[in-house]
């Protein structure tokens, strides 16, 4: 009798088989991930796989190739990419040392750079880490890339979102699929998080099962990041009082789907009925639905890959308020982005100053 048996929707095969013998939560994550990522939707195209060499990362990796090797049809590829800023000298290095090889041990094609060494803030460094993945995916032809971002991630995101003054968008969390088409290297091209519904715990439980070894990175105890302080410091001093508060706002954070999914809906309508571009243009009409304009401004912002990191709900409405009114306005966004307003439309665009 084969020891392989299909799982129910996944087109995957147990590793029941040949597994380790505590193997079973390594089972159950690769079962989470083809549950929200089909295999016929990722097996036979290039995916990049982002890896910085912690645990999250490392478990996608092996678990993407587990599935690609399982599947019953598998004609794609996957790359894994490592990015090191250069910040952490030789600790840094180490991990791609660490990537590289385990890319090797797999037979996976492994794409790797290194930044200037420059300490920046949380906007630049990932903006340098993209750069570098949109890169490798135009470069080697990739569909998908896949990040490891866990359920932790998502709770942690929503939590600095708040404390920032976000609208309800913002209480959606992170998005386990988004189109990244706007970008100018890459078109076509899909950001995926197969790991947004599995817990930090459980995924480092996981790949010990496996025996499978990972990296700590010693700047994610840096708090003078506000997402490591979340991580640090804000959520035990919640789960101090409320213990399984993680898996509470996770399934806060699910129950946004459908809202997401009905103003996204009309947010696009809204941007085709009032929206044209070169430059950025929007009629004015009291009408506006401010909610659904507030939206349909942060897709666009977006779209056009301008930094939301420093707008703030206040600026988002104001903009929204300027487009409902029709008395001439002026003024500037964070991000230095111009917003000039007469009487029938508002121009939005990036300042001189930024495009000198």
């Amino acid at each position: 009798m084969d020891d392989h048996t299909a799982h129910p929707r996944s087109g995957l095969k147990s590793t029941s088989g040949n597994a380790k013998p505590d193997s079973g939560k390594w089972d159950q994550l690769l079962q989470s991930i083809v549950d929200d990522w089909p295999v016929r939707n990722w097996s036979n195209v290039g995916v990049v796989v982002a890896c910085s060499g912690g645990a999250d990362s490392v478990a996608l990796v092996r678990a993407l190739h587990d599935i690609r090797r399982l599947a019953d049809e598998a004609n794609g590829f996957l790359v894994v990419a490592n990015f090191d800023h250069g910040i952490r000298g030789e600790a840094s290095k180490a991990d791609q040392d660490f990537v590289t090889q385990l890319a090797s041990d797999l037979g996976i094609r492994v794409c790797t750079e290194t930044g200037t060494g420059a300490k920046s803030d949380e906007a630049s460094l990932r903006d340098q880490r993209y750069g570098f993945l949109y890169r490798v995916a135009a470069q080697t032809g990739c569909r998908y890339i896949a990040f490891g971002h866990s359920l932790d991630d998502n709770v942690e995101t929503v939590l600095h979102h708040l404390m920032r003054g976000t609208g309800p968008a913002g209480l959606t969390g992170i998005p386990q699929f988004r189109s990244a088409d706007n970008h100018s290297i890459v078109n076509d091209f899909v950001i995926a998080r197969p790991l947004l519904n599995v817990g930090r715990k459980f995924i480092r439980d996981a790949l010990q099962q496996i025996q499978q070894t990972w990296r700590e990175d010693a700047s994610n105890a840096d708090t003078e990041y506000q997402r490591n302080w979340i991580r640090a410091e804000l959520i035990p001093l919640i789960q101090s009082r409320f213990p399984d508060a993680v898996d509470a706002i996770g399934r806060a954070i699910e129950g946004q789907a459908d809202w997401r999914m009905t103003i996204e809906s009309s947010a696009n309508i809204w941007i085709q009925q009032n929206v044209s571009q070169s430059p950025l243009t929007i009629k004015r009409n009291s009408a506006h639905d401010v909610s659904i304009a507030i939206y349909a401004l942060q897709m666009i912002w977006q779209q056009l890959d301008w930094s939301r990191t420093a707008m703030g709900q206040t600026h988002w409405q104001r903009l929204a308020k300027t487009i409902r009114e029709h008395h001439p306005e002026r003024y500037s966004l964070p991000g230095d982005i111009d917003v000039v307003a007469s009487e029938l439309s508002v121009v939005v665009q990036r300042s001189q100053r930024s495009r000198a």
